[in-house]
């Protein structure tokens, strides 16, 4: 049986980001750290991680949050008489 490593060596981990960064477009990376992070983060440290432009991570996020607001309110109903 081998050994589980929960976090690889440097070269593996470098190259499962590249291959992340490559396939995935700056949405997908910045919904995947957003979902990942377990502490209020900056938008400029999500940035970092998802290797992409401080600019489009805030864009990203201000989208994300827009729409889970929107899908958390319930419908209303109209109440005219």
């Amino acid at each position: 049986m081998t050994d589980f490593d929960p976090d690889p060596a440097g070269e593996q981990t470098d190259e499962l980001r590249q291959r992340w960064s490559s396939n995935t477009d700056t949405f997908g990376r910045v919904y995947d750290v957003l979902v990942g992070i377990t502490r209020p983060t900056s938008y400029r440290e999500i940035a970092d991680i998802a290797d992409c432009s401080p600019n489009a991570a805030k864009k990203h996020l201000d989208q994300k949050a827009a729409r889970s607001i929107r899908h958390a309110q319930p419908p209303t109903k109209s109440t005219q008489n």
